[in-house]
């Protein structure tokens, strides 16, 4: 078992929230504890999106974003495997991440937003920066 594991491991037991999944991926996946402290939710109760804890505001954005609706999970890639762009094609994935504010961050930080784990991270990224004015335009869905 290498160091990468180890100190995931420690972390998902510390903080309940990262899937021991992870373990085993290579590391340029980016685990951060995400909101532990700045928000006191019965976790329990948020949703899990490919080993991630969301919050449920984001998650409820990430499918009216990706997939059309409140309720829907958000999605990366459409049924034919193509990646999900917004309307002008500078939005992308499960969250929509505007790629032109967003990607040169996304990228110094090692989150692919491209790939699912990346976009999800970067996502969380934003709402423990910003909680939900990045997904302001579509709070009408998700709210």
């Amino acid at each position: 078992m290498n160091a990468l594991s180890l100190v995931l491991q420690k972390l998902a037991l510390t903080l309940g929230a990262i899937s021991l999944a992870f373990a085993s991926q290579p590391a340029e996946i980016l685990i951060r504890p995400v909101l532990t402290e700045q928000v006191k939710i019965n976790k329990a109760d948020w949703p899990i999106l490919d080993g991630y804890l969301i919050p449920p505001d984001l998650y409820n954005a990430g499918g009216c974003e990706s997939s059309g609706g409140k309720g829907s999970v958000p999605r990366q890639f459409d049924k034919k495997g193509n990646l999900i762009r917004g309307p002008d094609g500078h939005d992308v994935g499960a969250f929509q991440i505007r790629e032109t504010v967003h990607g040169e961050r996304a990228k110094k930080l090692g989150m692919n937003i491209y790939e699912l784990q990346g976009n999800i991270a970067f996502a969380l990224t934003l709402y423990n920066d910003n909680k939900m004015r990045d997904w302001k335009m579509s709070e009408r869905c998700w709210k």
